[in-house]
């Protein structure tokens, strides 16, 4: 399989599983719509409903689902968690942030709830308090991908150029809805070794914009003494 054939072939897989999710979560949602109707006062029922209406984008009915289960159990830290979810996709940051507050009160060290508050704090600007919870997060769980990204964005937009694009490598790897780079028998180069005489495939990352913006940096790696290949999406009016 070629490289526009593998491309194809993972927007057809793209295409697939939105296709499935249009299929399964409907279903599911029949699933805890019986189960409510059966156990009315059921809070994982009504959690489970209210993360389904929201995969759905029916924010108005999920929340008021989170609504009836944190009623249900006041002291449910992932209840109050969802709602800050929901809330801040309405656009409703500022609410959201005291739902995450009162998510932290119940479970001190809750690093999804971390990274969530961080992302409204971004969201609000009030980047120095994001940064401090994206690390609040990354501590709580290196592995949290999602947050090292995310703090990794944040560091190049102040600056970081070092610190943002190592976090950036380190945590695409686990990110399975970032694209990442095709396979190659070679080892990836990263910087330190000589390439004189090499030949180096730069592979696109991102969008086009960032292709556009970065390709300037390609002369920097021939002066080096490298053959440089750079690999791109072919271009728009040439797809199907």
């Amino acid at each position: 399989m070629n490289r526009r054939d593998r491309r194809a072939a993972g927007k057809q897989a793209k295409a697939d599983l939105k296709s499935l999710a249009l299929t399964v979560e409907p279903a599911l949602c029949g699933a805890v719509d019986r189960s409510a109707e059966l156990q009315p006062d059921h809070v994982l029922t009504r959690y489970m409903r209210a993360v389904v209406l929201k995969n759905l984008n029916r924010f108005d009915e999920a929340l008021a689902e989170n609504l009836r289960a944190i009623a249900l159990d006041p002291a449910n830290a992932d209840v109050c968690n969802n709602i800050g979810v929901v809330l801040q996709v309405m656009g409703r940051v500022e609410e959201a942030l005291s739902w995450f507050d009162r998510s932290l009160q119940i479970r001190p060290n809750f690093a999804g709830v971390f990274a969530n508050k961080a992302s409204a704090l971004l969201e609000l600007i009030r980047l120095d308090e994001a940064m401090a919870l994206y690390d609040r997060t990354v501590a709580l769980d290196p592995n949290h991908h999602d947050a090292v990204w995310q703090r990794a964005s944040l560091q190049l937009l102040i600056g970081d150029f070092k610190a943002g694009w190592r976090g950036r490598e380190m945590s695409r790897w686990g990110m399975p809805e970032v694209a990442l780079y095709p396979k190659f028998s070679r080892p990836m180069w990263l910087g330190p070794e000589p390439i004189v005489g090499k030949t180096l495939i730069v592979c696109q990352d991102q969008g086009l914009g960032d292709v556009i913006h970065f390709a300037r940096y390609l002369p920097v790696l021939a002066s080096q003494g490298a053959n440089v290949i750079l690999l791109v999406d072919p271009p728009r009016c040439c797809q199907d």
